[in-house]
């Protein structure tokens, strides 16, 4: 490790681990006492915050060079792991606040044991360095242990890993502290004024993150307790509506039961809907004013439990015993019998007064379980709640597993508890008690906290190192300037060095006089691509030799860029400077023996001079750049002067590069459309997508202007993905009137070289709700000097969506007979070059005739274009082709017109 290796670093970084875990223990202190700590376990934090104070205070203690410091340390750690062992194995004699909290209580008391031990070796010894790196060993696979498996496994309130937010934590501190304890060899060497500057902003990094942390675990710890009390407000008002609801419907019984009394047809009428309307009841009883039973109304449910639950003495005693003494009053109870039976049942009494004096009494038995179900909302299933019923009595609800605790099973079984009191019916005021059930929300909101410890951990490592490393590079601050002014491949001057050297000798030598050449190496870059940088590294390293070969001694010469050099001729003629080119040319031409390879090179070069009294160097080079462009276009292998002509052709596609850009970003650029007719009856099938430039004016600037340039700029890509759009989107609309119309639309050859072209056409289709196979992709045929294979993986894939590919201008580029056949093309596209001149007898008309039957015997649908006359359109139905285009029929279009002209 790098760390092992650097000496201020290991100590910088110890120094920093043990003032962290200082930190770590005054903000849980002060927290414990200060804080919120409900969900945060405030024994713990007290218990673990003095433990980062002792392990802090014995690893500064344990580098020091007076033994006596040392062994007080240990002392102290070693004292302190006994405290909390005696509070593990005997907690009520020493009740330190450990029992119950999982393996952290553990682990931390073995820890400090551990280091305490290793502090009391001697230093530099090699049973000491062996010590430390077993427990700085054991420390952090112990601290990987524990954070793999709190992301990995599934926790619930029964296995160790019960207490997440504090774990999460200490198997961060205690993995620093074991990398602490590795490095610990070297620290003793190092004097603390020698690390100051790293180590305090690496602390305070580290502090950062400790508040970062806290500050993130309290946000969750209020929000689990809002979460709580949503349930409590849910229940609370399921509750309150069934209590009202069977409240209102037994007063209502009460009322009637007067009303009918003589009629007892009815009353059981009566008790016999009630029990149909309410599902929680299980029966309803009429008791007179002597209490004997005159009426009863069961469930279905309440007759299966007859035998066991309503048969038992016990439950019909203590039931009997009260309804006697709330007899004329209004009352319910829960049998704990009952519970203890593991079938909870709510009684219900109300009485049935006339003329003011007790008439009847009513009995009504619900089934608690039932009754106190509800729907629980998908972000509170991680919790489970609990009524007390009676003291030290809780049951749960609104679970299946019908569960009674007391309030010490509660604690024991659930330690992240939320309790709250709310009113249920007139003066009955019972807890609600809010368990976790579920740790996965805990671990997840710990694990995501984790994150922040670890990488202010990591941060603050970061620092000691940045720091460490600004200080090596003020010592070799004068090698690297020297360094700095050579490119470290060829050895020629950098390109910045250069500018300044050509700004201060434009004040020195004739205006005139000044030349530069820029060199850019013709095809490098497929060579280095395939051979590799080493070759391609030898290559320019080889290159620049050649250049410096053919310079006069006053000249200079760096490398620009990747394969691009630059010579400044501070004192040479025009006629001088090209003859320099010619011979650069002639030695970079000559064949470049690498690794037994025999590489062959050419150079484009340009040529640039003084023009003006205010040329800067930049504008010289760029100027030079231009020129080279020039010589690229004319073929390579050669040079080009610059001129001003040269300047402003450049300038204008520099402006229209911007000009096309703005209106791309305005949305400036509109769609036509030309209809593509029927060889057969002329009538419309389809349409091809044409993009256009309109101007203020009302004048559009011709594709041909711009189509190239966007090319060459790639801003083809954002063009086509406009016009793609805008085709799909007018599509839908005309395939409303006319629903088999198809739509054509260019592709350019950069948009195969992009991963996400299919996905991309996919997308606009669906968007749209337009059926892939009245789609049509044309290629030009400059698509076909691409890589054919990659080239027919994705034309197979737009083919297999439905969607029909079209060649077009066919005959006027790279097609053969061997490339079409190859290649999945559904339709071919006549370039209207081929049937300009098509009289009775012109050569003309042989060429097209034969370009069609060579169409047609590849079995492939063909389309004319550019049919500006009735002959023409004559000709190609002879020839029994497949659809026209051209001005002869339609010329394109805007949308608006395209519609009319469907519709009339």
């Amino acid at each position: 490790m790098l760390i092992l290796k650097n000496r201020e670093v290991s100590a910088a970084y110890y120094a920093t681990a043990a003032l962290t875990a200082v930190l770590t223990g005054i903000i849980a202190i002060t927290y414990r006492f200060f804080g919120q700590v409900d969900l945060l376990r405030p024994e713990f934090m007290m218990v673990s915050g003095i433990a980062m104070i002792v392990i802090g205070a014995t690893m500064l203690l344990g580098i020091s060079s007076s033994a006596h410091t040392r062994v007080l340390g240990a002392l102290i750690s070693i004292g302190y792991a006994s405290f909390l062992y005696l509070g593990l194995f005997f907690p009520t004699l020493f009740p330190v606040a450990t029992n119950g909290y999982g393996i952290a209580p553990c682990a931390l008391a073995t820890f400090i044991l551990l280091l305490g031990g290793c502090s009391l070796l001697k230093l530099q010894s090699k049973v000491s360095d062996i010590a430390w790196l077993i427990f700085g060993s054991a420390s952090l696979l112990f601290s990987l242990i524990v954070i793999v498996t709190g992301w990995v496994f599934h926790f619930t309130p029964e296995t160790t890993l019960d207490n997440p937010i504090g774990i999460s934590l200490l198997a961060v501190i205690i993995g620093m502290l074991g990398l602490a304890s590795l490095v610990r060899g070297s620290c003793h060497t190092v004097l603390f004024r020698e690390i100051k500057n790293s180590v305090m902003p690496a602390v305070l990094v580290s502090l950062a993150g400790l508040l970062l942390w806290l500050s993130l675990s309290i946000i969750n710890t209020e929000e689990l307790e809002k979460r709580s009390l949503s349930l409590i407000n849910q229940a609370t008002h399921e509750l309150q509506q069934k209590l009202y609801t069977y409240n209102n419907s037994i007063e209502k019984v009460a009322t009637r039961w007067v009303l009918t009394d003589t009629n007892p047809s009815l009353k059981q009428l009566d008790l016999d809907l009630f029990i149909r309307d309410h599902s929680h009841a299980l029966s309803i009883t009429i008791f007179d004013a002597d209490g004997e039973t005159t009426h009863v109304s069961k469930s279905d449910l309440s007759d299966e439990l007859d035998a066991s639950i309503f048969a038992d003495q016990e439950i019909t005693s203590l039931v009997s015993h009260w309804f006697e003494e709330n007899r004329g009053v209004q009352a319910f109870s829960v049998s704990r019998v009952s519970l203890d039976k593991r079938y909870p049942i709510l009684f219900f009494s109300e009485p049935v007064f006339e003329n003011e004096s007790l008439h009847a009494q009513i009995l009504v038995a619900i089934d608690l379980n039932s009754f106190a179900t509800f729907r629980q909302v998908e972000h509170l299933k991680y919790f489970q709640l609990y009524l007390e019923l009676a003291d030290n009595m809780l049951i749960a609800i609104n679970t299946p597993n019908f569960d009674v605790l007391t309030q010490n099973q509660l604690d024991s079984n659930y330690p992240f508890q939320f309790a709250n009191s709310r009113n249920l019916m007139d003066a009955y005021t019972p807890n609600f008690t809010v368990v976790i059930s579920d740790y996965s929300l805990l671990w997840t909101q710990a694990r995501t906290n984790q994150l922040v410890l670890i990488f202010s951990f990591v941060l603050s490592l970061l620092f000691i190192f940045i720091i460490d490393t600004n200080n090596k590079l003020k010592v070799e601050r004068l090698k690297l300037d020297r360094l700095a002014k050579f490119d470290g491949v060829t050895g020629l001057l950098r390109r910045d060095v250069l500018e300044e050297n050509i700004r201060l000798m434009l004040s020195e030598y004739n205006a005139h006089s000044i030349r530069v050449l820029f060199i850019d190496l013709d095809g490098f870059k497929p060579i280095n691509d395939s051979l590799g940088l080493t070759v391609g590294n030898r290559i320019l390293a080889e290159t620049a030799k050649r250049i410096e070969s053919c310079l006069p001694n006053e000249a200079l010469a760096a490398r620009f860029s990747g394969d691009e050099f630059i010579v400044f001729l501070p004192n040479a003629s025009e006629a001088k400077a090209v003859q320099i080119a010619i011979q650069l040319n002639q030695e970079i031409e000559r064949n470049f023996d690498i690794n037994a390879l025999d590489i062959h090179l050419t150079a484009s070069i340009g040529i640039a001079s003084v023009g003006d009294a205010e040329e800067t160097a930049t504008k010289l080079i760029q100027n030079a750049d231009v020129a080279m462009s020039e010589a690229k276009v004319n073929g390579g292998n050669t040079y080009s002067i610059f001129s001003h002509d040269m300047a402003m052709r450049y300038e204008k596609q520099y402006r229209l590069r911007a000009k096309i850009q703005r209106a791309i970003e305005d949305k400036e650029f509109r769609v036509h459309f030309q209809p593509v007719v029927s060889t057969y009856n002329h009538e419309i099938i389809g349409f091809e997508a044409l993009a256009r430039w309109p101007q203020p004016d009302g004048s559009f600037i011709p594709p041909g202007d711009f189509i190239p340039v966007a090319e060459q700029t790639g801003q083809i890509i954002a063009l086509s993905a406009l016009v793609l759009e805008e085709a799909v989107a007018s599509l839908a609309k005309l395939q409303k009137i006319t629903p088999e119309l198809t739509m054509a639309i260019n592709l350019s050859a950069q948009l195969f070289d992009r991963g996400n072209l299919v996905d991309s056409i996919i997308g606009t289709l669906n968007s749209y709700k337009v059926s892939p196979d009245t789609l049509n992709v044309e290629l030009t045929e400059s698509v076909l000097s691409k890589d054919h294979a990659h080239l027919s993986v994705k034309l197979n894939e737009l083919r297999a969506l439905g969607i029909q590919v079209s060649l077009d201008d066919f005959g006027t580029g790279f097609s053969s007979l061997s490339l079409l056949h190859r290649l999945p093309v559904d339709i071919i596209k006549i370039d209207r070059s081929f049937i300009k001149d098509i009289s009775e007898s012109s050569e003309s008309r042989k060429i097209a005739e034969s370009v069609i039957y060579l169409a047609k015997s590849l079995d492939k649908k063909i389309v004319v274009e550019g049919v500006e006359t009735k002959e023409q359109a004559e000709f190609s139905s002879a020839l029994h082709c497949d659809a026209i285009q051209g001005f002869y029929f339609y010329k394109p279009m805007p949308l608006i017109d395209v519609i009319a002209l469907l519709r009339s």
